[in-house]
């Protein structure tokens, strides 16, 4: 309740629709009587779509603080979703609340059901005896209907039998209803006697229909209606109909809600009956007094003052587009509302606090009109609803309640106060319209302006520890250090390191690292004085900022801080099962008032300070001790004699291709016991049994790599070796007993700072099987005595150059000119270079750059269990790319020659700098990688047959076109795979031929102005071009004249597409897609797709420009044209040109000044349509459909389909007055047009249109007969034939 008044909601939809509107109306006049408050939910959209949409407008019934209503009433037959009905009654019911359901099912719900069966047998007994229209037709919608059932009844009643003739259905569109109409007056019955419709804006398009035929209601016909909306009393004439009864039905409802409140128990189901209005479209005397003049002016000044409404809401929406943020939306939604009208919005909807910084929940924000006086961007809570509510209880209005929402997001609710529901339902509807655009504005402004805010604070937040990163502390520093009062304090600047980071990341992984910095910052915080400014600033150091007022211990607070830091870093080593020790260092420096400088150059003090500090105390250990020797030992004998050691594999990367070349074997420990490598090394060194691990390595993983060999993809394996500890010749004899066919594989690490023995040497270099010496590479090269006589006794494959090196290397050029003399020495001495630990972007393209063969490390690829196939994308495209604009830095020209049935990398040959493919006959693979476009040229020898396969093939001629085929030549073209050719595409000379297959896709992009692409240029003339693939050609070309496939002339064979997809996309001033530009064009579409855009002056799409066309498809044509002037497919100028559709689908659309789709602008042609789908439209000052513009014609349709439509200025159909449209057969839809359509005799036709889905009629003159057969087509809905008038 509100105050001492009853308040009963209404749940409903649409309540602008009149139905609704006036039965809610009557309702609110009852309602006021009682002293009861009513409050309309309603929505705009009935949710029967269950879309985004729907879901948020239907929150509104999510609104209703249930506590305040007394009685609720839902008019289900307005919403489209009845299963949202019964949940909604459902949740009104559990509060026990009197609840009614109109035309639905509710369990514990009053019922009342609308029944229009009597009035509309009254109404159709009214109409046969008091006007004695015996003869009546029934127009419904569906054929389901129970009109039906009770027409029939109603003539039961009245001794009148069925006709089923006039029994329409499907009436529910004008069209429908003026075709019925005009059907029955056309055929050969009487028109009936009276027309009894099922609804009421079915009878005005009855009446509309009858009057344009010259018929009058209800002199001549008499006209019913069903529903009783009230326009029916505004129309002329005013409509005979069945009232649905809305007081009664009001009246109703308030009697059961009442019922109820007496204490009486819910009534079962009631039923408001429908009345009839007899009226002038039956012939009675209107009861209706009037004044159906001043109704017109009425409805007048109501379109007109919604025109105004609607431009006013226009001119909300065009303000809030420039609306820069949130803050502007509260002026432009106060602007837009109705009088006495607020929106409530959700409180949290614009917040600007960060994520998880909630507002107390249930509150809204208020935006109120004027006139409510209420504070905008005042709080409210939600279960409130109104601003001012207790005024409302006061005065005698309704309260109409809609959802404010965004797709399916509900943002709040906009409440409109009115005292005439007509006039406010008008205008609700355009301005909640409004308000949610402009809400969905300032919602989509104010998440952007989060998430930017979301993306900054990420920017300058450590992802692990949570702490200010370098950049944030940057940024807060210089906020800082702005303040004068700030410089004027002491200020100490702590430096914490973790000197051990990058080893333990290495062997113990991210997720250690992770768990160590964020203890460090937790323990940071928790150890220094609260004001102070803690950032995480590098991987392995955090900065602690403290700044002191005058007078305050500052040694002190810095050294209780530390020392409670550290402890806390001692416990943490205590109590972790970590095999390692967290080691922290930390420095200080303190900087006096007054100080100026950057943040920068005050950490480096700090910095220092923290080296001295761990120069003083020396290295700490890394490695625990177990808790006992005894302990330790037995772990490790475990781990040897029940040989529980596992192996994780690192690619070793191609640092040209980006390829793996190998894997380094690298040891771990399984059957929980945790070492790392460095701990079982060192015990094994202790007690003396570095051959027992030497050993194990080498057998293990020789037998994981022979039982994973198709994983490893047959490369090679590196694994590490013990000097001084190397297998005895009874274990190599072994060794080389179970694994010797793979020992070529195998890459042995010998390191620099050992010397490793001639024995040991020489028993290495015999593991191999075929008579060469095993393989050695040189491991952590550079971090020993680096000498050139131990490189070259060793005789390696490879020197790994250490990782200390390669680390930061862009940035020291002494490790560049080490790096670049050991490859330079390499390269002399046929050795390969790897580098270790290539961690960086930067460091990979230094290294490349130097020349590197082979590259390792973190940033190509971690150690892990299985083999990787190949390594990440991104990184492979980085080397690749690298390479590649190396090789561009050489401008020598190269031109490799291709040997038949050659494999050929288009990579390695740009790589080394080739720039032509010579190809003098046989099969040629052009292997490529679609990510990575090489500059390369593919040059076929005149007079030679050649296959040339496309893999992935993506290159371009940097200077020429990229493949030339020479004279005389037969070149087949097999496309794997995606390939593209840039720059020009493939050009075919006048005397050879190409024929494309394969089941890939090929683009060519001609960008080069007069460039090819496929045959030759726009002037040159070309060969034989013939196409049968299963994939998909997309040619781009665009420059002052272009041609996509063909060129100047052609003087072989024609373009012949038997199969595939054709993409066609031409830019330019002379353009032809398909065809000859100067010469004939002969062309052949069979199964293939082929589709068409032209841009530019003047284009053919597919014929020739001058020069006769001979255009035959029984494929898919698609022409689009968006030209000065154009032909789609045909000719412009050339005589005798032959175009035949025989089968398939043909669509042309022309967007020109002038045009002709199908034909010629100035020459001769015959046009055959026999059997063919043939869409036609135009957008143009003048266009010829099919036919010519300025020449002659003839068309001929014998079969398929034809379908002309237009919208210009000047349109010839068919051609001029020279040209002629034959028509013997097909399905011909040409509304609205001008033509003169004549028989094979030369009679002439008109259009009859056909109900049927096929037609087929012998036609007998006075010359001969013929057979017209037509077909309804898919593709379209009516079917019309041409045939003599006397037929």
């Amino acid at each position: 309740m509100l105050g001492a008044k009853k308040v009963i909601g209404v749940c409903i939809t649409n309540v602008q629709n009149t139905i609704h509107a006036d039965f809610v109306n009557h309702l609110y006049q009852l309602a006021q009587k009682q002293q009861t408050k009513l409050v309309v939910y309603n929505s705009f959209l009935d949710l029967g779509r269950q879309d985004t949409f729907s879901q948020g407008a239907a929150a509104v019934y999510d609104l209703p603080d249930l506590t305040l209503l007394d009685a609720a009433i839902i008019v289900a037959d307005s919403f489209g979703d009845q299963t949202f009905v019964q949940r909604l009654a459902g949740q009104i019911r559990a509060h026990n609340i009197p609840l009614v359901v109109v035309n639905g099912q509710a369990e514990g719900a009053c019922i009342i059901r609308s029944d229009g069966r009597d009035a509309f047998k009254q109404m159709i007994s009214h109409v046969i005896r008091e006007h004695g229209a015996r003869s009546t037709c029934l127009m419904a919608g569906e054929q389901e209907t129970p009109h039906l059932l009770w027409y029939k009844e109603a003539l039961e009643e009245n001794s009148l039998r069925l006709d089923e003739t006039f029994v329409r259905y499907g009436c529910g569109r004008p069209g429908v209803v003026k075709q019925i109409v005009e059907e029955l007056l056309a055929g050969d019955s009487r028109l009936p006697q009276a027309f009894l419709c099922t609804s009421d804006h079915m009878a005005f398009a009855v009446c509309d229909a009858l009057r344009e035929q010259g018929y009058r209601v209800p002199d001549d016909v008499i006209v019913t209606g069903f529903g009783g909306i009230p326009e029916a009393q505004h129309f002329s004439p005013r409509l005979t109909t069945c009232n649905s009864n809305p007081s009664g039905l009001a009246r109703k409802c308030l009697a059961c809600i009442d019922s109820v409140w007496q204490g009486g128990s819910t009534p079962g189901e009631e039923i408001n009956y429908y009345t009839v209005d007899y009226t002038e479209s039956c012939g009675c005397q209107s009861m209706n007094t009037s004044d159906m003049h001043a109704t017109i002016c009425r409805q007048y000044s109501m379109a007109d003052e919604q025109a105004a409404h609607e431009d006013v809401m226009f001119a909300h929406i065009e303000q809030a587009l420039g609306m820069e943020d949130a803050a502007g939306l509260y002026p432009a939604l106060s602007a837009c509302m109705q009088e006495r009208s607020c929106v409530c919005l959700e409180a949290s909807l614009f917040r600007q606090e960060p994520e998880g910084q909630e507002g107390e929940a249930g509150e809204v924000t208020v935006i109120a009109s004027d006139d409510l006086a209420f504070t905008a961007g005042g709080q409210l809570k939600r279960d409130d609803m109104l601003a001012r509510a207790a005024e409302w209880a006061a005065d005698t209005s309704l309260c109409i309640v809609s959802a404010v929402y965004t797709g399916k997001e509900y943002c709040g609710y906009y409440a409109v106060l009115t005292d005439d529901l007509f006039a406010a339902t008008r205008r609700i509807k355009r301005v909640l319209k409004t308000i949610n655009i402009l809400v969905g504005l300032a919602l989509n402004e104010c998440r952007q302006r989060r998430m930017r805010i979301g993306l900054e604070n990420a920017l300058l937040t450590d992802p692990i520890s949570g702490l200010p990163n370098v950049k944030g502390a940057q940024q807060w520093f210089e906020r800082f250090s702005q303040q004068a009062e700030n410089r004027n304090r002491t200020m100490a600047i702590s430096v914490y390191g973790v000197p051990k980071y990058s080893y333990i990341y290495e062997h113990y992984g991210i997720q250690d690292c992770e768990e160590l910095l964020t203890f460090i910052g937790k323990a940071l915080q928790e150890c220094n004085p609260p004001d102070s400014y803690i950032a995480h600033i590098a991987d392995n150091e955090f900065v602690v900022i403290t700044q002191f007022a005058p007078g305050a211990d500052i040694e002190e607070t810095v050294n209780q801080s530390a020392a409670m830091f550290f402890s806390k870093v001692t416990s943490y080593n205590e109590q972790s099962s970590k095999t390692y020790y967290l080691e922290i260092n930390q420095g200080c420096s303190i900087i006096d008032p007054g100080w100026s400088g950057s943040l920068e150059s005050f950490v480096k003090y700090a910095v220092g300070e923290m080296y001295l500090n761990r120069m003083r105390s020396g290295d700490g250990r890394l490695v625990k001790e177990k808790h006992s020797s005894e302990d330790y030992y037995s772990a490790f004998n475990l781990l040897v004699e029940k040989n529980l050691f596992t192996y994780h594999f690192q690619p070793i990367v191609d640092a040209r291709t980006g390829n793996v070349y190998a894997y380094e074997a690298l040891m771990r420990t399984s059957g929980g016991i945790n070492m790392s490598p460095l701990d079982v090394l060192e015990i094994a060194r202790k007690y003396d049994r570095l051959y027992e691990i030497e050993k194990a390595t080498l057998f293990n993983v020789m037998r994981h790599y022979v039982e994973h060999y198709e994983e490893f993809g047959g490369h090679m394996l590196f694994i590490n070796t013990i000097p001084g500890h190397f297998l005895s010749d009874e274990d190599c004899g072994l060794l080389m007993e179970m694994y010797g066919e793979y020992m070529d594989h195998v890459v042995f690490e010998l390191t620099e700072q050992n010397t490793i023995s001639d024995n040991e040497l020489q028993a290495i270099r015999r593991l191999r099987k075929d008579g060469e010496d095993a393989q050695i590479a040189v491991d952590d090269y550079g971090t020993g005595h680096s000498n050139i006589v131990n490189l070259l006794r060793y005789a390696p494959q490879v020197i790994k150059i250490d990782r200390f090196l390669i680390s930061e290397i862009q940035n020291d050029t002494n490790k560049q000119m080490f790096v670049k003399n050991t490859i330079e020495f390499a390269r002399l001495n046929g050795i390969m270079t790897l580098a270790e630990g290539v961690e960086t972007f930067d460091e990979l393209q230094t290294v490349i750059e130097y020349g590197m063969d082979l590259v390792q490390g973190y940033y190509l690829g971690r150690p892990i269990a299985e083999p990787v196939v190949a390594i990440q994308d991104q990184v492979k495209n980085e080397i690749v790319s690298k390479n590649i604009r190396l090789s561009k830095l050489d401008s020598d020209m190269r031109a490799y020659t291709a040997k038949d049935g050659e494999v050929i990398n288009l990579l390695d040959l740009a790589i080394n700098k080739y720039t032509f493919i010579d190809v003098f006959g046989g099969q040629i693979t052009l292997m490529g990688e679609k990510d990575h476009t090489v500059d390369m040229v593919v040059r076929v020898a005149d007079n030679v047959k050649a296959t040339l396969v496309f893999h992935n093939a993506n290159f371009k001629g940097a200077t020429e076109t990229t493949v030339q085929i020479g004279s005389g030549c037969q070149v087949d073209l097999v496309l794997e795979g995606e390939n593209t050719l840039y720059k020009e595409g493939i050009l075919v000379p006048p005397t050879s031929s190409l024929q494309v297959k394969g089941n890939g896709n090929l683009t060519i992009v001609a960008s080069r102005n007069e460039g090819v692409g496929i045959g030759a240029n726009y002037n040159s003339p070309y060969g034989s071009l013939t196409f049968d693939l299963t994939g998909v050609i997309n040619v781009e070309a665009s420059g002052d004249n272009v041609v996509c496939i063909g060129g100047g002339k052609n003087v072989k064979e024609c373009i012949h597409m038997i199969n595939g997809r054709f993409n066609l996309d031409a830019k330019g001033i002379n353009i032809v897609c398909v065809g000859s530009s100067s010469g004939n064009a002969d062309i052949r579409v069979e199964n293939a797709e082929l589709r068409v855009h032209c841009a530019g002056d003047d284009a053919v799409a597919i014929g020739s420009v001058s020069g006769r066309a001979k255009v035959r498809s029984t494929g898919y044509i698609e022409v689009l044209n968006d030209c000065e002037n154009a032909v789609g497919i045909g000719s412009m100028s050339g005589r005798e040109s032959e175009l035949y559709f025989n089968r398939g689908k043909v669509k042309v659309i022309n967007r020109c000044f002038e045009s002709t789709c199908i034909g010629s602008m100035e020459g001769s042609i015959m046009i055959y349509c026999t059997g063919a789908v043939v869409d036609i439209y135009a957008e143009c000052t003048k266009v010829t459909g099919i036919g010519s513009m300025n020449g002659r014609a003839q068309t001929i349709v014998s079969s398929g389909t034809l379908c002309l439509s237009f919208l210009a200025a000047t349109v010839l159909a068919h051609g001029n007055a020279h040209c002629q449209l034959t028509i013997n057969g097909g399905n011909v839809l040409m509304d609205g047009l001008d033509i003169c359509a004549k028989n094979l005799f030369g009679m002439p036709l008109v259009p009859v249109r056909i109900e049927e889905n096929s037609f087929e009629k012998q036609i007998d003159t006075d010359l001969g007969s013929y057979i017209y057969r037509a077909q309804r087509d898919a593709d379209h809905p009516d079917l019309c034939v041409f045939l003599p008038e006397e037929a």
